[in-house]
């Protein structure tokens, strides 16, 4: 795929989140991850964290309404939180410069508190976040690359490539 073919498919997305029905979360967060991932697959980082914060924002708003949240929705939200992360490390953006969700969310994975571990509800996951930061911060490429051969199934092809650029 191009990234001309990929940058206009970013835009015809861009037109149906504006056609969508308010209320049809679902089709909206399908629609914002299509964005996401162009925009990663363009290297538009600064974009895909844009987008990325509004799908959060678009849940939380949906989810605050309602007493429970599908897995689907509880899904996208890890998938955005490990994407953002992803992507600030990539960027490597100064933590003056980070917005404070950005940058709390690099620090909650910047070190592992012993009691925090036991109110983690993955606590696996949370390791392998911590995992990622500390590595990327110290600049451990053999670590990077256990943990992409580790993670490779589970995550997505997006966070795939932003591992493996993070490697390099």
């Amino acid at each position: 795929v191009s990234t001309q073919s990929t940058g206009d498919a970013e835009a015809h997305f861009l037109r149906a989140t504006d056609m969508v029905e308010p209320g049809n979360i679902t089709f909206q967060v399908v629609i914002l991850r299509k964005v996401c991932y162009c925009r990663t697959y363009t290297l538009n980082y600064r974009g895909a964290l844009d987008t990325l914060d509004t799908l959060v924002d678009l849940i939380n708003s949906f989810t605050a309404q309602r007493t429970n949240m599908t897995s689907y929705l509880h899904d996208t939200l890890q998938y955005c939180e490990m994407t953002t992360i992803l992507l600030l490390l990539l960027l490597d953006t100064p933590r003056k410069h980070l917005s404070p969700n950005h940058r709390n969310l690099l620090e909650r994975y910047s070190t592992v508190p012993v009691d925090l571990l036991d109110a983690v509800t993955q606590p696996e996951r949370f390791c392998t976040l911590v995992e990622i930061v500390m590595a990327t911060k110290h600049k451990d490429a053999l670590t990077l690359t256990s943990l992409r051969d580790k993670l490779y199934s589970v995550l997505s092809a997006e966070q795939n490539e932003l591992l493996a650029a993070l490697i390099k």
